[in-house]
């Protein structure tokens, strides 16, 4: 399992992944909390599936998640 792009947050507040997608000039980011998704291993693939989207997405010139 790939995790190119996705990183661990941790912070004080809150835990979860972070997706960053770069296109040409812009970033485009998605958080996704382990309390939001039930758990670490569901934050994760739900940040892999969203990831694997952006980058989809980027061929038509257009970034978004489901």
């Amino acid at each position: 399992m790939s995790i190119k792009n996705i990183t661990r947050h941790l912070t004080t507040t809150s835990t979860g992944w972070l997706v960053r997608v770069r296109s040409m000039d812009q970033t485009s980011r998605r958080y996704f909390a382990d309390s939001t998704y039930g758990g670490k291993q569901k934050a994760l693939h739900a940040a892999i599936r969203c990831r694997d989207q952006m980058c989809k997405s980027q061929r038509d010139g257009r970034v978004k998640c489901p």
